[in-house]
C-alpha cells in the first residue's frame, strides 16, 4: 500500500500522524463494484452509514417506548427540528426495528404530533374540576420549543 504523504514510519513502527493509507487498486474496485465483503454486522453497517437524503415517506418514532407512525411530510411541515433532521444533512440512524428514537416526553409529544397533523387545532388542558392545567402548558411550551414548533411556543 502507498501512503498519501511520503513520511517514513516512526522508530516504533507506527505510522506518523497525518498519514493516510490508500487502498490497493483491486480493493478500491471491489468496493466500487459492490463485491467487497459485507460489514460484519448490522450494527457496524449502521455505525458507518452516511447521512441519507432519503427517509421513508412514513416513519415510526419511538418516543421512550411509545410508538408513533407518521408521515415525514407532516413532521417537516411545522417542525424546524424535524425539517433539519430529515433533510439528509444529519445522520439519524434507525434502530434495529427501523423506528427512530426520540428522547422526549411521550404524553406531551402526542399533543405536539396532533398539532403537527392539524395546525389549526391547539391543545386544551382544561377540566371542569381543576380548570386550566398550567403545568401541562409549560411542558408543552418546552417541548414545542425543542421541536421548533413555533406556533405552539411563540
Amino acid at each position: 500500500m502507498s501512503t498519501l504523504n511520503n513520511d517514513q514510519p516512526t522508530k516504533d513502527g507506527t505510522e506518523p500522524a497525518g498519514t493516510f493509507r490508500l487502498l490497493p487498486p483491486d480493493a478500491a474496485l471491489r468496493l466500487l463494484n459492490g463485491s467487497a465483503p459485507p460489514f460484519p454486522s448490522d450494527a457496524a453497517r449502521r455505525l458507518f452509514q452516511s447521512p441519507s437524503t432519503s427517509f421513508p415517506s412514513v416513519i415510526t418514532l419511538d418516543v421512550v417506548g411509545h410508538r408513533f407512525k407518521v408521515s415525514t411530510d407532516i413532521l417537516i411541515a411545522e417542525s424546524g427540528l424535524f425539517k433539519h433532521q430529515l433533510s439528509g444533512k444529519y445522520t439519524w440512524t434507525p434502530q434495529v426495528d427501523d423506528s427512530y428514537f426520540l428522547d422526549a416526553d411521550p404524553e406531551i409529544f402526542e399533543y405536539i404530533l396532533r398539532f403537527l397533523r392539524r395546525p389549526c387545532s391547539y391543545p386544551l388542558f382544561w377540566s371542569k374540576d381543576r380548570g386550566f392545567d398550567y403545568d401541562m402548558y409549560r411542558h408543552l411550551q418546552a417541548e414545542a420549543e425543542y421541536f421548533q414548533v413555533n406556533a405552539l411556543y411563540q
